[in-house]
């Protein structure tokens, strides 16, 4: 896992600090009461936006799954379980979004969806695996809503 590193601070978030730190010197920013409890500002709630990838995934393995295709969620990616020791998870790196398989005549095939948010590309190691894939006899794409996986899947 990537350390993270703060981001650029808000200035409601330095205000805050501020009146924070001025409250724990003993200055309350006003003559005559000392003890009052420093006013924090507080932040606007938001609604939670889904990210245009998830969204598109979301809708790809809806659709699959209405017409009887598996399809699982692959995870790639790595973390620090302690120091220096590191673990990796998901199949290789490129694998696709979503792998399962479909169902057809009776023999089951393979199925790798890279799953792009409009006017996204496929990095050259994604492309790669899904060319590996159609290499071997199996179904894969990149979609970008459920309209390009209804083409993959022709």
């Amino acid at each position: 896992m990537r350390r993270r590193f703060p981001t650029r601070t808000s200035q409601r978030s330095i205000r805050n600090q501020r009146a924070a730190w001025a409250f724990m010197a003993g200055d309350s920013g006003d003559s005559g009461e000392g003890s009052a409890a420093p006013v924090m500002e507080q932040s606007k709630p938001r609604a939670k936006q889904k990210a245009p990838e998830r969204q598109v995934m979301e809708a790809v393995r809806e659709w699959a799954r209405a017409r009887g295709i598996t399809l699982f969620r692959n995870n790639c990616g790595q973390y620090e379980a302690a120091p220096g020791r590191w673990v990796r998870f998901g199949l290789t790196v490129g694998s696709s979004d979503l792998i399962g398989f479909r169902t057809h005549n009776g023999v089951a095939q393979f199925v790798a969806i890279e799953c792009k948010a409009p006017g996204k590309n496929a990095t050259p190691e994604q492309q790669e695996f899904i060319d590996r894939v159609l290499a071997a006899g199996g179904i894969a794409g990149v979609a970008r809503c459920v309209g390009d996986l209804e083409i993959l899947l022709k």
